[in-house]
């Protein structure tokens, strides 16, 4: 007698992972992780060019609403010793505290000297942006299309040279001067 076959067959799974299968996945997970270290460097200068941008927008607006403000006469850093950093960054910082700048405004995501980045309400106060000085006639700041603000250093790797953000509020790139290392 022919027995007819059963239509359901008993499936046995094995448990567990062979070193074959193991070694696999850990050497694909190895690669994936290879691959993507300098597109995560990439992609974190971008977004720290971004915040830099963003950073000088802001302070940018600020400025307009103080020339707004008081006549169009751009802010009058008082005479101060030349030498004291500090001091004339805190002034430019308590000139533009009425309108919504924060201390870490002033800083550069990209500026990782280490003193900048401490910008707390109780550290000194050191900027990664310097303000144009204009004379006290209306108007200055918009004349010539001068530069604003202008990034200290070059804090972007890939740029010719330092952002700087002009009257109409564009930030653009400044042209870089090769510095020869001794």
């Amino acid at each position: 007698m022919i027995r007819p076959r059963s239509c359901h067959r008993t499936v046995t799974l094995q448990r567990g992972w062979t070193l074959t299968e193991i070694l696999l996945v850990v050497t694909i997970v190895l690669v994936l992780l290879t691959l993507s270290f300098p597109a995560a460097r990439r992609i974190r200068a971008l977004v720290d060019r971004a915040n830099c941008m963003a950073n000088m927008r802001s302070l940018h607006a600020g400025l307009s609403v103080y020339l707004q403000d008081h006549n169009l006469v751009w802010p009058q850093e008082p005479n101060s010793d030349d030498d004291d950093e500090i001091e004339d960054w805190t002034w430019w910082y308590e000139t533009l505290k009425p309108y919504d700048i924060p201390k870490k405004t002033w800083i550069c995501p990209a500026d990782r000297d280490g003193t900048e980045n401490d910008n707390t309400d109780g550290a000194k106060l050191i900027s990664s942006y310097a303000p144009t000085q204009f004379d006290d006639e209306p108007n200055s700041a918009y004349r010539w299309m001068t530069p604003w603000i202008i990034e200290r250093g070059q804090n972007h790797g890939h740029q010719t040279g330092p952002n700087m953000v002009l009257p109409n509020g564009d930030v653009v790139e400044g042209i870089g001067i090769p510095i020869e290392e001794p």
